[in-house]
């Protein structure tokens, strides 16, 4: 649950990586809804851990592009 308190938190003015931000957070909460249905099912569980670490790569990226993004910003004045 920990990516999706990450996810949370994540906004920016960009419409277009905001829509795609709103997609990553409606997954995490399938991916953990299929993780309480399939508790006990190993194979499943590895594909959602992995699923949740490419989702977790994504989120970084998106806060490294964000934070340039608001550094370029306030270097140039905007």
């Amino acid at each position: 649950m920990s990516l999706q308190k990450d996810y949370e938190s994540l906004e920016t003015s960009d419409k277009a990586m905001q829509k795609d931000i709103e997609e990553k957070r409606a997954r995490i909460e399938e991916l953990i809804k299929e993780a309480a249905k399939h508790k006990g099912d190993k194979y499943i569980i590895a594909k959602l851990k992995k699923e949740a670490e490419t989702l977790r790569a994504i989120m970084i990226g998106y806060v490294h592009t964000i934070d340039s993004l608001k550094h370029i910003k306030s270097n140039t004045g905007c």
